[in-house]
């Protein structure tokens, strides 16, 4: 599948916060190409959660605008999927094929039709042959392939993911890298994706975000272009130069960078 046109992203001038405390994110811009893969990385607490879901539509604005598609978004819409790191929005009392099939029955989407959507997208996450089973019968990956294939079934242009991959040892987290991946080549979905960790935005992204609060309250916001090839190696030269950037960046006492907005 080629490009998608219908599915940029921008925040425009975008401040939020909660009544009597500092703003979270104040004045703060950032235009996401269609199509793109774009990691956001930093520490816990430094806003990465709080912009997902200002692009997700589960929050709003005090000011500014959050734009999709060339539209102002005002809530949650089938246009952008959402994983989850952890597997609690997982129903435990229905099978995996129902938990994929769930969004599209609250649609009103016939049985028949739901189960063959719900089966193609498993098939793409190599969950086929596990549809009748629990989530109590999965391991720790493959249940965030089942949340994985929940957000693809709705065929939404926009895969939104909040540190998905956090809670898994390393080899899952690692499988699942590369299907994500693989998943993004083969239909170019624009991707947003938060992570804590630099060698995981450096595999995934083609463009690396790097957010952390200075101690004034500001944000610090520097962006890499990512031009190494699909699939990257840890080994290879060039990713630990960018590694090493990143991880310069994300200490270096700054209160500017390229896109912040204070």
């Amino acid at each position: 599948m080629g490009q998608r046109t219908e599915n940029g992203i921008l925040l425009d001038k975008v401040t939020f916060g909660y009544p009597g405390a500092k703003p979270i994110i104040d004045n703060f811009t950032l235009e996401v190409q269609p199509g793109s893969f774009t990691v956001i990385v930093g520490a816990s607490g430094c806003g990465k959660t709080t912009l997902l879901n200002l692009i997700a539509g589960f929050t709003s604005p005090v000011a500014g605008s959050v734009i999709v598609g060339g539209k102002t978004i005002t809530g949650p819409g089938p246009d952008r999927g959402v994983v989850f790191q952890g597997d609690s929005s997982l129903l435990g009392w229905r099978t995996v094929e129902d938990n994929v099939a769930f969004g599209l029955e609250i649609e009103g989407v016939g049985k028949a039709e739901r189960l063959k959507r719900a089966h193609r997208a498993l098939e793409t996450v190599n969950l086929s042959a596990d549809h009748k089973k629990y989530p109590r019968e999965l391991s720790g990956g493959m249940k965030q392939r089942v949340q994985i294939a929940r957000a693809l079934v709705s065929d939404a242009p926009i895969l939104l993911m909040d540190e998905p991959f956090g809670a898994l040892d390393a080899i899952t987290r690692g499988n699942l890298q590369a299907e994500i991946s693989r998943i993004w080549e083969q239909d170019r979905r624009t991707v947003v994706f938060i992570t804590h960790d630099i060698a995981e935005a450096v595999t995934l992204g083609d463009r690396v975000c790097v957010m952390r609060k200075n101690p004034d309250n500001t944000i610090y916001f520097r962006q890499f272009e990512n031009e190494l090839p699909r699939p990257r190696h840890k080994t290879d030269e060039k990713f630990g130069r960018l590694y090493d950037q990143i991880e310069e960046s994300l200490n270096v006492d700054a209160t500017s960078g390229s896109g912040a907005a204070a």
